[in-house]
Parts: structure tokens; C-alpha cells; sequence
């Protein structure tokens, strides 16, 4: 009776056998997992960080566009206040009645704004969280340059029409002080412009290099 319900050695040996088999198969195939999971989310990385890549050569291209014109704008009023006969040349006029003369396209040279600098390509990578598979180097670059960015080139223009573009009737005096307050704003926003520029050049350097595989074609620009 007992050597009845006593296993042999053959059997023990294969339900050995077998346990090492399933635990094997369970190891390789949670490896399996994890290696899958882990190409997925390089994957995922891979392209959001295209995508930021090609944000940021759209936004120093605008910004190339623009700093030329501000920089202008910056001489062009700088020069027409040094005229020895300014007094008479302002005489009852307003910035607003200057302005086609001083900024005869606007306060950017259209369609090119800052106001058209991107940070979709960011926010779509906050909100889906890859930004939690980024190194903590890169992530702490980005987050400093688009915090910048927005800061430095998007928030001084709230305040630009109730500064600039009311039209109102001052005295002589009045007239000089906006106009340096005007050549003031240009040349702020030509500085600050090329601070975003050359932070965006130090981001681009930060990101690791493109990979062929599931690269996204480049957009094209509109303000290109």
C-alpha cells in the first residue's frame, strides 16, 4: 500500500521537469513583455521627439523672418527722431498718426508674428505622458525652453494694443515719448526674439539624434 502511493523517482524527476518548463515559459514570456513594452514606448519617444524637433526649426525659422523687421523698425524710428527739425515734423500728430509712416507693416512683418511660435508638439507630449519616458536632462531642457519661450516672446504682447494702437491725440512731447517707447518695444522684442533663437538652437542640440525608422515627414511652414 504504500509503495503504491509513494511516487517513483521517474515521476518526480518529470513534474520537476515540467514546474522548470512553466516557470521558464512564464519568465521569457513576461521578458517578452517587457522587452515589447519597451519598444513601444522608445517608439513613442522616437516621435514626439521628431515632432519637437521639427517645432523647434519652424519656430527659429519665424523667428528669423521676424528679427530682421523689428531690428529695422528699431533704426527706422530711431533715425527719423534724430532729425534736427523732429518738432516741427510731428507737429499735432500722434503715434497712431505716424504709424504708417514709422510701421508701415504693422508691428511684425505679415503673416510672420511670434505670436504663431508652437508649443503643440510639447503639450501633446505633457498630456499623453511620454514626457515621463524622456531622461531627466532632456525633460528639464524642454521644460526651460518652452517656458521661456512663452515667456520672453509671447507675454509682452498683451499689452500691445492698449499701448500702441489707440489712436489718440498727444502734444509734441507725448509724441517723442511713445515713439521711444516704440523703438523701445522693437528693440526688446528683437532682443528677447534672438534669446528664444538661441535657446531653441541649444534645445535642438539636446535632443538625441533622428532615427530613420517612424521619422514623420517635415511640415511645411505656412509662414515659410
Amino acid at each position: 500500500m504504500f509503495r503504491l502511493l509513494r511516487p517513483d523517482r521517474r515521476t518526480l524527476i518529470n513534474s520537476a521537469i515540467e514546474a522548470v518548463l512553466i516557470v521558464f515559459s512564464v519568465l521569457v514570456a513576461l521578458a517578452a513583455n517587457r522587452w515589447r513594452d519597451q519598444r513601444v514606448s522608445e517608439h513613442r519617444l522616437q516621435i514626439t521627439v521628431q515632432h519637437i524637433r521639427i517645432e523647434l526649426e519652424n519656430n527659429q525659422a519665424i523667428l528669423r523672418a521676424v528679427i530682421p523687421y523689428h531690428e529695422e523698425e528699431v533704426r527706422r524710428i530711431g533715425q527719423f527722431l534724430a532729425q534736427p527739425d523732429l518738432t516741427q515734423k510731428i507737429k499735432g500728430r500722434s503715434l497712431y498718426d505716424l504709424r504708417h509712416q514709422l510701421i508701415p507693416h504693422g508691428y511684425w512683418n505679415p503673416p510672420v508674428t511670434p505670436g504663431v511660435l508652437s508649443d503643440a508638439a510639447w503639450r501633446s507630449a505633457v498630456a499623453d505622458d511620454t514626457v515621463t519616458l524622456m531622461p531627466v536632462q532632456l525633460l528639464n531642457q524642454l521644460t526651460a525652453y518652452y517656458s521661456f519661450q512663452n515667456i520672453a516672446v509671447e507675454r509682452p504682447l498683451e499689452n500691445l494694443q492698449q499701448k500702441f494702437l489707440i489712436p489718440q491725440y498727444f502734444d509734441p512731447k507725448a509724441t517723442v515719448l511713445m515713439l521711444r517707447m516704440a523703438q523701445g518695444w522693437f528693440s526688446t522684442m528683437a532682443d528677447e526674439e534672438k534669446s528664444v533663437l538661441q535657446e531653441a538652437g541649444t534645445t535642438l542640440k539636446a535632443l538625441p539624434p533622428s532615427s530613420k525608422a517612424g521619422t514623420p515627414a517635415k511640415s511645411t511652414s505656412r509662414h515659410e
